[in-house]
């Protein structure tokens, strides 16, 4: 660990050099590997920032203050991404659902799958999606991880078939006498006759071509 820093300027220069070499440290680390506590770091660092030296994150919930030098410190956006590849760093081999990225960034889980679906578009993370098993019904959630540490790829085990039942043949007695429930009506086609083209005249009915010749032969007309 380097000396404690007396000289305000060369403190400075420590702190930056540390910063240039590590952007993103955080006052916790600075105040760690000088020996000197948060404060005096914040109260030295202070200045260079006021001269646009340095630029510095805000603290939230979770996130302490980083440093970087001028020009070097992520949007909000690339912020939250860093976060999220530090949750998946940290679980490694085993992954996360997207509740857990979640709740570990303080962030909804909409807002938390949209990040991880940019590091996937970019290379940078991906997901497995675990299955049941042949007696399941559905998939488990997805997990997410570094491209580095994700599992091959796995499809899933296929469902064994199972026989259709063999249905029992049925034989009827041409001779059995049906069962109709009262609520049922019964209409009755004749079998075996066509009676598309069949006329049935109603009584003293005589057709057109016999009424003409009848009036044809008995001289009705000319």
């Amino acid at each position: 660990m380097p000396a404690r820093k007396h000289n305000p300027g060369e403190a400075l220069a420590a702190y930056t050099a540390a910063i240039h070499a590590e952007p993103g440290i955080t006052t916790v680390a600075l105040a760690s590997r000088f020996g000197v506590a948060r404060d005096s770091i914040t109260l030295v660092l202070t200045k260079s920032l006021s001269r646009g030296d340095l630029e510095r994150t805000r603290a939230t919930a979770g996130n302490p203050v980083r440093w970087y030098p001028r020009g070097m410190r992520p949007n909000a956006e690339t912020a939250a991404l860093n976060q999220v590849l530090a949750v998946l760093r940290a679980a490694g081999k085993d992954g996360a659902v997207i509740g857990d990225v979640a709740f570990a960034i303080s962030r909804g889980s909409t807002c938390t799958e949209s990040r991880l679906r940019a590091l996937q578009r970019d290379g940078l993370a991906t997901s497995r999606r675990e299955h049941p098993g042949t007696f399941g019904t559905g998939t488990r959630p997805a997990r997410w991880f570094l491209t580095e540490f994700a599992p091959a790829e796995r499809a899933p085990e296929p469902r064994p078939l199972q026989a259709a039942p063999k249905s029992k043949a049925v034989t009827l007695q041409a001779d059995a006498e049906p069962i109709i429930p009262p609520t049922v009506a019964v209409t009755v086609c004749p079998a075996g006759v066509d009676h598309r083209f069949t006329f049935v005249p109603p009584p003293g009915w005589v057709g057109q071509i016999t009424r003409d010749w009848r009036e044809q032969r008995l001289g009705h007309r000319p």
